[in-house]
């Protein structure tokens, strides 16, 4: 946590183990609501990582977070057909 007031960063990103379980576990909801208010708290961009369903998108938008990204959005492709 030292270092998120050290380094210049603009984006926090909660891991995937956190939005796998979030649903399921209360500690893992309570640890990415938390990491939601704090990476506001500190004027940056949360980002949720291993987004695969529409329950984990609509707990994550509900609790504030920014963007989000896994299989639910997009299988990843090559950088020309993102382009397209």
């Amino acid at each position: 946590l030292a270092y998120l007031k050290k380094l210049s960063v603009d984006k926090l990103k909660i891991d995937r183990s956190f939005v796998d379980d979030m649903l399921d576990a209360p500690d893992s909801a309570s640890i990415v609501n938390a990491v939601i208010q704090l990476g506001h708290g500190l004027n940056l961009t949360v980002i949720a990582e291993g987004v695969e369903t529409e329950a984990q998108l609509a707990f994550l938008r509900s609790a504030g977070c920014d963007e989000a990204q896994g299989y639910l959005i997009s299988k990843p492709i090559p950088a020309s057909a993102f382009q397209d």
